[in-house]
C-alpha cells in the first residue's frame, strides 16, 4: 500500500530555486559585514535608493556583466535583494494588496492524457512522451495533482 499526503493547500516552497536564494543570502551577508546586520532598514529615502540599485544591477547584467565587481556575486542576486528590500518597506507601511490565500487552480492540458506523462527525476517537472516538459510554475502544471499521480516527489528539495 502506498501512502499519500495532501499538498494542495500547502504553500509550495519547493518551487524556489534554492541556489539563487543562496546567492541572495550571500548578498545580505556581504552587506551585513560591510555595514551591519539590518542596516538596509535604516537607509534614508530607501525605496528610491534601492530602486536605483535594482536598475544599476539589471543594466550591468543586461550589458553582459554577470558578477558585481565589488562582491563577486551575481548582479541578479543583488537586484533581487534590493527588490525584496522595497517589498519589505511596502509591507511595513501597509502598502500591499490582500494576501493570496490559495493558488489559482490549474490542470494538465486536456489534449495530453495522464498516461502519456512521466516524472523527470530530481526536478519538479513532468515529461510528455512527445518530449514536451512542464516545469512547476508553467501554465498548466499542477503540483498537487502531479504529486498525487506519482509524477513528482519532494526528494530534490534541500533539507
Amino acid at each position: 500500500m502506498q501512502g499519500f499526503k495532501e499538498f494542495r493547500d500547502k504553500e509550495p516552497w519547493q518551487l524556489l530555486p534554492w541556489e539563487q536564494v543562496r546567492d541572495v543570502v550571500r548578498v545580505l551577508w556581504y552587506g551585513a559585514n560591510k555595514y551591519e546586520p539590518w542596516n538596509w532598514q535604516k537607509v534614508p529615502n530607501a525605496r528610491e535608493q534601492y530602486f536605483g540599485a535594482v536598475e544599476r544591477h539589471l543594466v550591468a547584467w543586461r550589458r553582459g556583466e554577470l558578477l558585481d565587481p565589488e562582491t563577486g556575486l551575481p548582479h541578479l542576486a543583488h537586484a533581487t535583494c534590493n527588490v525584496l528590500f522595497i517589498a519589505w518597506f511596502d509591507w511595513r507601511d501597509g502598502l500591499r494588496a490582500e494576501p493570496v490565500t490559495q493558488a489559482p487552480k490549474s490542470v494538465m492540458p486536456p489534449e495530453l492524457p495522464d498516461d502519456d506523462w512521466e516524472r523527470v527525476p530530481g526536478r519538479v517537472a513532468v515529461r510528455h512522451r512527445s518530449g514536451r516538459v512542464l516545469v512547476a510554475g508553467d501554465p498548466g502544471f499542477d503540483v498537487a495533482a502531479s504529486h498525487a499521480r506519482g509524477w513528482i516527489d519532494n526528494s530534490h528539495v534541500p533539507g
